[in-house]
């Protein structure tokens, strides 16, 4: 069967290892950093939250013109939801293909919340993720709310597409209280650039090399966004990996995409213009036509399509036996088609 395999070169985005000076408990373009106002986080959007009404209820809901629930919790109780625990106000509206759970909370209660990194680490390394992750969500608002933040009314998202926010449970694990500390201790600082919150983007590895922003969005090159070096990155379970689909499938992701392909795969022809010049391009060749995907695009269509239609699949296992955090987890790969495989 004809195969398509996606491997990790460089498993990054850019690092915010190398942003600007911190600046402490300052304003950035009239986003005040100890603010009070509440922040909507999407806390998940599932399908599988509550089963789907039946027609009769449908139609009841429908008639009422109920658009969403508010679940506002008694003082001292919280919300168990798929494991994690919610203290802050839910609501429960409709998504295109299931329900919106959004979560108001404020700032710290927000990034008490966030779970990207061991908190067994040293609490050098703790604050300096706390600042990244307050200064990308700083950046975040002053962007203003954007594609499903815009449609569901929220400010950021709690997946790995944003940043991990799971919830307010979080602290009650182990480790937990160091990470409190961590948020406490750094009250108010972010990383500016020119006076405005910077864009902290960040990864759990790099492959030993991390990314330019131009050649990851495009658009001007930023100086505290340039690639460089990160030789201890194979200590990261996450640094090398490879995904073998059949091309069908990776033909069927690009169409519900709505990439001009069909068919059977004929060929994938990779554009790079080098480091520093601007995004990777893929060539899609099929019996039904051909289309250009962007380095960065195909990995968005593989983690919206990819596990809906190859749920057992993707994300797929590594060596230790877990799955991958995306089917698609990098913005740097290589990629081959394989016709006789």
């Amino acid at each position: 069967m004809p195969a398509t395999s996606i491997a990790a070169i460089r498993t990054s985005s850019p690092s915010c290892s190398h942003s600007a000076p911190t600046s402490s408990g300052s304003e950035a373009e009239g986003i005040p950093m100890g603010m009070t106002a509440p922040l909507r986080v999407a806390a998940i959007v599932a399908a599988s939250l509550l089963a789907p009404a039946a027609p009769a209820a449908a139609q009841a809901a429908a008639d009422s013109h109920i658009v969403s629930v508010e679940l506002v919790p008694a003082p001292g109780t919280s919300f168990a939801v798929d494991g994690r625990t919610y203290e802050g106000v839910l609501r429960v509206g409709a998504g295109d293909d299931g329900l919106v759970l959004t979560e108001e909370v404020t700032l710290d209660q927000y990034l008490k919340g966030i779970g990207e990194v061991p908190f067994s680490w040293p609490m050098a390394a703790l604050s300096a993720q706390v600042v990244a992750a307050r200064t990308y969500l700083a950046h975040t608002l002053l962007s203003g709310r954007a594609g499903d933040g815009a449609s569901y009314g929220f400010d950021i998202c709690a997946s790995s597409a944003c940043q991990v926010y799971a919830g307010s449970g979080l602290a009650a694990e182990e480790g937990g209280a160091r990470w409190v500390e961590a948020v406490e201790r750094t009250a108010g600082q972010i990383l500016l650039y020119q006076g405005r919150p910077a864009q902290t983007v960040y990864s759990s590895s790099t492959g030993s090399r991390t990314r330019s922003n131009q050649d990851v969005w495009g658009g001007a090159a930023l100086p505290y966004l340039q690639a460089v070096d990160s030789p201890e990155d194979g200590v990261s379970p996450f640094a090398s990996w490879v995904i073998d689909i059949p091309s069908h499938l990776f033909v069927s992701i690009l169409q519900r995409e709505g990439y001009r392909v069909s068919g059977q795969l004929q060929s994938i022809l990779v554009r790079d213009p080098g480091e520093g010049a601007g995004p990777t391009t893929i060539w899609v060749d099929t019996e039904g036509g051909t289309d250009v995907v962007a380095e960065t695009d195909l990995k968005g269509a593989f983690n919206r399509q990819g596990p809906q239609l190859a749920p057992g699949l993707l994300p797929v296992r590594i060596g230790d036996g877990r799955r991958l955090p995306q089917a698609l987890p990098s913005y740097t790969y290589e990629i081959s088609h394989i016709p006789g495989a």
